[in-house]
């Protein structure tokens, strides 16, 4: 998102608890903040709901939480769904929940004291609206980092467990997870989003000891967060009760990763790649998002002149060289956006757990794999305009799509477990494009990427 506003408010009252704004924007006023709430309100004392509107360039979302507070996200109208602005209105009640706890946060008799109390939730929550790092927030899964050299770092995180006596840890760069124990990856998406996203909004600090709850797991009982920086923008969390305490388990921390020291430095060499060089990629692909969408971890990957070998003839026709790399994610985003849930499902068939915060798609059968299905796009804007047709109007289920514009093309395929969604130089010819992103698909899941 570009720019946007969140309002928090008072459902019963109309009091608003606070408002925060994300981009080069004037501040919401008061009056204008009333009346949003107020049209929502009067929609409901008429027994109808008001779920969202959108103009031109705006696109309004209201969501209820508990019947106690409201959430009004005002953003730019980047995507044909109301998808991905629900989810993250989920995520950011859910990081409330995470610093303060349910309980707290549903308390509303006094809210000069619960405001107070939620100032500590501003920096996640500017996080979310920012999303400068992770596409988390889009894909509804937790984003991973591919490493299959470093297996010795796995057996750390299992000492580290043992000495500790917790059995939720991780190893992450920025907000991506390269290492987890087995319980971290049984934790929900939304609690391990939010646990991994909270060290970006911390002081930086050598160690970190912070209260937390979990929103899906335990959000009326509090944890610890233990967040140790071992290098740069490598960070191990450990998520345990009231032992030990953070002196000692920083003791414990340096005996067992002091001597994996130099391994933890390359870390950061990953990213952007985010994946082994033993998987090759065809030139044309500047970058991806691998989703698999039954284990619901996705991977990103930004490919440029460090990551990957180059073709000489390309390079003389000017192939990739005049995106970096955010202006690569930025368009990758652009696509995902338009795409996804608008024509790809987001993940597979929701479970019981599921079905009280995202609204999910059955994608296609195997059986629907044997038929073509795309649905071809072209959009010769720089800008998308937004994609007329959608899953409801369409008869058939579709398994691949493909948009070309003035930056960049994009190619995306559903085959049930997983979803791709390929970033191409403009200069790839069309017809190869389909060919290229099955062959990366199939490449991506021979080597067992994710």
């Amino acid at each position: 998102m570009s720019a946007c506003y969140l309002a928090v408010i008072i459902s019963s009252t109309g009091v608003p608890l606070f408002i925060r704004t994300k981009g080069d924007v004037p501040q919401l006023s008061f009056p204008v903040v009333g009346s949003l709430n107020g049209v929502h309100w009067f929609t409901e004392n008429a027994k109808a709901s008001l779920l969202s509107c959108t103009s031109k360039n705006v696109r309004i979302v209201w969501k209820n939480f508990h019947d106690c507070l409201t959430l009004i996200l005002v953003s730019t109208n980047d995507s044909p769904t109301d998808t991905h602005c629900n989810y993250l209105s989920t995520l950011i009640f859910n990081a409330m929940v995470l610093l303060i706890g349910l309980p707290d946060l549903l308390r509303i008799e006094d809210p000069e004291n619960l405001k107070r109390d939620l100032r500590c939730c501003y920096p996640l929550i500017d996080l979310l609206l920012g999303n400068q790092f992770t596409m988390s927030p889009l894909t509804q899964t937790v984003e991973v980092l591919v490493d299959h050299e470093h297996k010795s770092l796995m057996d750390g995180l299992g000492s580290l467990s043992e000495a500790i006596e917790s059995n939720y840890s991780c190893l992450i760069v920025n907000h991506q997870i390269i290492h987890a124990t087995e319980s971290w990856w049984q934790l929900d998406v939304i609690d391990s989003n939010l646990l991994t996203l909270l060290p970006s909004s911390l002081p930086p600090t050598q160690c970190t000891d912070v209260p937390v709850y979990l929103p899906v797991a335990s959000n009326t009982s509090p944890h610890r967060l233990l967040v140790f920086r071992l290098y740069d923008s490598v960070s191990l969390l450990v998520l345990c009760d009231t032992e030990p305490s953070l002196d000692v388990a920083q003791k414990i921390v340096v005996q067992i990763w002091l001597p994996l020291r130099d391994k933890i430095i390359s870390l950061p060499l990953l990213v952007p790649r985010a994946f082994p060089l033993s998987v090759t990629m065809d030139s044309s692909v500047i970058g991806f998002c691998f989703v698999n969408l039954l284990t619901r971890r996705s991977l990103l990957s930004v490919l440029s002149y460090e990551t990957q070998e180059r073709n000489p003839a390309l390079l003389s026709k000017g192939y990739q060289g005049a995106l970096d790399d955010n202006k690569k994610r930025d368009y990758l985003i652009q696509f995902y956006k338009t795409v996804a849930d608008n024509l790809l499902p987001i993940h597979a068939p929701a479970t019981a757990s599921d079905k009280n915060t995202t609204p999910t798609h059955a994608p296609p059968t195997n059986e629907d794999n044997d038929e073509l299905g795309g649905v071809k796009n072209n959009n010769n804007n720089d800008s998308y305009n937004l994609v007329p047709l959608t899953k409801d109007r369409i008869p058939h289920k579709i398994i691949e799509t493909y948009s070309c514009t003035k930056g960049f093309k994009g190619y995306a395929i559903n085959n049930f477990q997983y979803n791709i969604f390929l970033l191409f130089d403009v200069n790839t010819p069309t017809y190869a494009l389909r060919e290229i992103s099955h062959d990366t698909l199939q490449s991506l899941v021979a080597k067992g990427v994710l």
